[in-house]
């Protein structure tokens, strides 16, 4: 039997490489007595002892400046940990298979898109800048302003990578793959190809031209993209 050796692409004459290898992340917070972190509901994987946990609706706290007719009448909440004792341990996982990343902001605004929202210290507020429906142009996300000082964590489906422009400088993004992005950023949507049709055809939607200064944070994935690739693959149950 005639026997087959795979052979690595070394010898490609296209640059490459594989980046953001990823699978799944957990953020560990360690916290001091009377320190407290919001975080999205279902975040919490694992804690030590000496944690009290409060749910605090979008009348208070963190989530205070959120409009439920935004979020089409939906009820929002946030979820509170303060340690009562030091070296409290909290770990929290992402909603979907991916990245968190961790950035510090001092005195600082940062556009997030909302699904990318894991959690943030005491300190940050957060805004609604307005539906995603007409910000995306039906791509269905509404942007958070994260402002002020301390920690913001945020997750990714797949990887997460950063894009630093300079002045002037100008890069293309898929809305569906926008994680956050500096407000010094200068962009605007439009389809990736001329008429309807084409960009049906094409299977790219709405992208975002961004000009710098500032960076653009990415994930390597998409859920609508990752929904159209299962939805073959699952059953109903019906007969």
């Amino acid at each position: 039997m005639e026997s087959y050796r795979w052979r690595p692409a070394q010898s490609s004459a296209m640059d490459y490489q594989v980046r953001t290898q990823t699978a799944t992340s957990l953020l560990e917070i360690v916290l001091d007595r009377g320190e407290s972190v919001m975080a999205e509901p279902g975040a919490m994987v694992t804690h030590t002892p000496g944690l009290e946990i409060e749910t605090q609706s979008s009348g208070g706290g963190l989530m205070s400046s959120l409009k439920n007719s935004v979020l089409g009448g939906e009820s929002l909440f946030q979820t509170e940990f303060t340690a009562t004792r030091d070296g409290v341990q909290l770990t929290l996982g992402t909603s979907t298979v991916g990245d968190i990343v961790g950035i510090e902001l001092e005195g600082e605004t940062l556009n997030v898109q909302s699904g990318s929202y894991v959690a943030a210290g005491p300190e940050i507020g957060m805004e609604s800048r307005g539906s995603g429906s007409s910000f995306f142009g039906g791509e269905g996300l509404f942007v958070l302003e994260l402002s002020g000082t301390g920690p913001a964590f945020l997750e990714a489906f797949g990887g997460i990578e950063t894009i630093t422009l300079e002045a002037d400088q100008s890069f293309v993004v898929d809305t569906g793959h926008l994680v956050a992005w500096e407000p010094s950023l200068q962009f605007d949507t439009r389809m990736v190809a001329s008429g309807l049709k084409s960009s049906l055809l094409s299977g790219e939607g709405r992208v975002c031209d961004f000009t710098g200064p500032g960076t653009v944070y990415v994930q390597t994935t998409d859920t609508a993209s990752f929904a159209d690739a299962i939805e073959p693959h699952i059953t109903t149950g019906s007969s």
